[in-house]
């Protein structure tokens, strides 16, 4: 129930009644894998994270990423439905596996943020993979969002071609969405800086 309650506050955009439900199921459950799939892609979110202490926002990703690994092993676990494919259920499982590696994806780019001084350039490269597993396993249902944080993380490692490329595949699956002005404006803001660099 408590994990139907966080589906229905996701659905109200209240991240932070998710999170209470969620956590609420999972003391009941560990294993609940609604409540861990849920958890654990809002707990890394910018707007969960925003008002928080540094050691708070330390605390809440990594209790975000626990629950993203107990996911992955429950979902490995789930069984095959009646009259349902080999294929469709291996698609079934890898997308469930795609929204927990752009949970992860986000755990990292947040905490690559939490360096004092510039970005973790290792939480960052475990950002980068995330994120590109994220989008191979979520093969025709792919999401705008995967590789608009994809293109953030690549910009602050300096890889110029690559965010250009990962914000036009945003803009693409985004058409008319703010998602699609954020893209255009940081794909202008990157050919400009590769205008203006040195040339070699």
């Amino acid at each position: 129930v408590y994990a139907i309650q966080a589906v229905a506050y996701q659905e109200k955009d209240d991240p932070a009644h998710v999170v209470a439900a969620g956590e609420k199921s999972l003391a009941l459950n560990p294993d609940n894998l609604m409540a861990l799939l849920l958890v654990s892609s809002v707990l890394p979110q910018p707007q969960i994270l925003r008002a928080a202490t540094d050691s708070e926002k330390a605390r809440r990703l990594d209790t975000a990423e626990k629950y993203a690994g107990q996911a992955l092993q429950e979902i490995d676990k789930i069984n095959k439905q009646p009259n349902e494919t080999d294929t469709a259920f291996q698609m079934r499982k890898e997308q469930m596996e795609g929204g927990v590696y752009s949970s992860l994806g986000m755990v990292h780019l947040e905490r690559s943020r939490l360096a004092v001084q510039a970005p973790d350039l290792a939480e960052l490269g475990k950002a980068e993979q995330s994120y590109k597993t994220a989008i191979e396993k979520s093969k025709g249902s792919e999401n705008a969002v995967d590789y608009y944080r994809l293109g953030e993380v690549c910009s602050m490692e300096g890889k110029v071609d690559e965010a250009i490329s990962a914000f036009s595949n945003a803009k693409r699956l985004a058409p008319g969405t703010v998602i699609e002005e954020y893209a255009t404006r940081e794909i202008q803001n990157l050919k400009t800086k590769k205008s203006q660099a040195p040339k070699s």
